[in-house]
């Protein structure tokens, strides 16, 4: 049985699901579905949850408290039936007592500017506004949202949390901020903010950065051209020219190399990965057409083999690194919302090498599984038989385990509170071979731990998630610096999702399949933090002192460079 196939899964979070695949948008929209339809969406709803993730009760006051808020839920539904968004509004309270950041409904349009036209940003527990669509508006750069229509920011929060579903309170920032955007539109305004009976207008107050208050009232209107206006960059990064990845040397004298991993979909190795086990052959075929501007009828693998590869430009980024002697490597997994983890495990091989990432692999991403029919049947690998024919410390089980048992395999298989070193070697090299391009590399480990910089500093915000938190918690472990904001993501949380379309709305969404601890350390130290907090955080004052950037970050990682030399 190949276990880590299942390990490294790790699915996007709702944020980059989002962003890949295009959210249903039907004529019927504004149509009303009916009430006997709406209720069997739920009801299929709730069977998933119940089904598939491990603990639907637990953030919510347990299984009576869960089954009372559906039963509210049904009541809600109007005789005469309600709209397709209108639903999706009712549904998402419902999601966000579960919790979970990975389980949610599908967020509509990413942002619509028919509410709020501003772009908000996280910085602390603060949303300051980052960009405008209107130039009259430009006045409010870096101005804190202090209340809406008289609600104040942090009773907006609040209502958040039993709106929208988070792990943490950096990730209810987020879906207001930095990604769902949830201020711009109307519809969710209207949700969180019933207090606002002016549909024409909205009344905002801000902080603005000299410290003075002000007022401004905006038209509620759909902007449909508009074209976003931010702060200047202040600094120049090399350009992923359409890629999920890429890098280049930052400064004057080549000693400071910039990586940037925007996402951990669109890769080589990734599809040679997924390519094992489903047909790939749609999504790659899109994303060669986006790199090259052009179709092919190459045979998939031909096709894969053109893609950009992980394996190459790290390659040649540490060759190069060595090469000039650049002492620092800087890695931005900003806005890096996840996908699968390979592309974390294959720079950890080649900065620290196979021993490092197998010990790595030791005290992360432990896993309890529900074993579900919808995980079984997206896995066929993982059948019940070959679960209960799988041998636990060399000895087979005494029991078999049946549909809807917990998989406790990972648990089984440590000793002094980390997997044992075996087992994780199984579970890397199983992982690793399912690409051909970076495994030739492994196996030869020409390149492992080829060169470690004297710096190695980690750049994260709210939206760094899922396999993207992952990616940065274990360079974390391996001693890198984190710069930047909270991850929105939890150290120990569900994921591994598994999607869903409900049957008459076709509103869609994933569920968390597992239970997933991401430092083991966690475990056996409860004093320990359960977020990624950063070593050096992002403040509002030093986000005023780089005039707002986007790239606050990089400027800031500069200055602690300039200052430890």
């Amino acid at each position: 049985m190949n276990t880590i196939r299942i390990k490294s899964q790790i699915l996007c979070c709702l944020f980059t699901i989002f962003l890949i695949v295009p959210i249903n948008t039907f004529a019927q929209d504004n149509e009303l579905i009916g009430r006997q339809e709406l209720i069997d969406d739920a009801r299929q709803m709730l069977s998933l949850l119940e089904n598939v993730h491990p603990q639907p009760y637990f953030a919510g006051g347990g299984k009576i408290a869960f089954h009372q808020r559906f039963q509210n839920l049904l009541k809600a539904i109007p005789n005469n039936g309600m709209t397709r968004e209108g639903f999706r509004g009712l549904l998402s309270p419902f999601f966000a007592l579960v919790g979970d950041g990975h389980t949610h409904v599908y967020p509509d349009s990413p942002f619509n500017f028919s509410g709020l036209p501003l772009l908000f940003y996280v910085v602390e527990k603060d949303l300051y506004v980052a960009g405008v669509i209107e130039k009259e508006h430009k006045n409010l750069f870096g101005a804190r949202l202090l209340s809406v229509e008289g609600i104040q920011f942090s009773e907006i929060v609040r209502r958040t949390q039993q709106y929208y579903s988070a792990d943490n309170i950096y990730g209810t920032l987020a879906v207001l901020g930095n990604f769902e955007h949830l201020l711009t539109k109307r519809t969710v305004l209207e949700d969180i903010i019933p207090e606002w009976k002016d549909n024409a207008l909205i009344n905002v107050s801000f902080l603005l950065p000299d410290g003075n208050t002000k007022k401004v009232q905006f038209e509620a209107k759909t902007r449909p051209n508009w074209e976003l206006i931010r702060p200047d960059l202040n600094i120049e990064l090399p350009l992923l020219e359409g890629r999920e990845f890429g890098w280049g040397f930052i400064g004057a004298n080549k000693d400071v190399a910039y990586l940037q991993v925007r996402g951990m979909i669109e890769n080589r190795e990734t599809y040679e990965k997924r390519a094992t086990y489903s047909d790939v052959s749609e999504d790659a075929r899109v994303y060669y057409k986006s790199i090259y501007g052009k179709e092919t009828n190459e045979p998939i693998d031909k096709v894969i083999a053109a893609l950009p590869s992980l394996t190459e430009t790290y390659t040649d980024l540490i060759v190069q690194m060595k090469k000039s002697g650049a002492n620092t490597l800087i890695i931005d997994l900003r806005t890096n919302t996840g996908g699968w983890a390979f592309p974390s495990d294959m720079l950890i091989y080649f900065l620290y090498g196979k021993e490092a990432l197998i010990k790595l692999h030791q005290q992360t991403n432990i896993a309890i599984r529900k074993l579900s029919p919808y995980y079984l049947n997206d896995y066929p690998d993982e059948s019940l038989d070959n679960i209960n024919n799988s041998l636990i410390n060399g000895k087979p089980r005494t029991f078999s385990l049946t549909e809807y048992d917990y998989d406790f395999r990972d648990y089984e298989k440590m000793e002094n509170g980390k997997l044992t070193s075996a087992y994780a070697k199984q579970i890397v090299e199983d992982d690793l071979a399912l690409s051909k391009t970076f495994y030739n590399e492994y196996t030869k480990g020409t390149h492992s731990n080829y060169y470690i910089p004297a710096k190695v500093m980690v750049v994260t915000n709210v939206a760094t998630f899922s396999a993207g938190f992952m990616f940065a918690k274990s360079l974390e472990i391996m001693g890198a610096t984190v710069v930047g904001s909270t991850s929105s993501q939890n150290v120990i949380q569900m994921g591994e999702t598994v999607s869903y379309e409900l049957n008459n709305s076709k509103l869609g969404g994933s569920i968390s399949r597992s239970f997933l601890v991401h430092d083991t350390d966690l475990l056996n130290s409860p004093d320990q933090k359960n977020t990624l907090i950063p070593h050096y955080e992002l403040t509002y004052e030093k986000l005023k002192e780089y005039k707002f950037s986007r790239h606050a970050e990089i400027l800031y990682i500069q200055d602690i460079i300039s200052s430890e030399n």
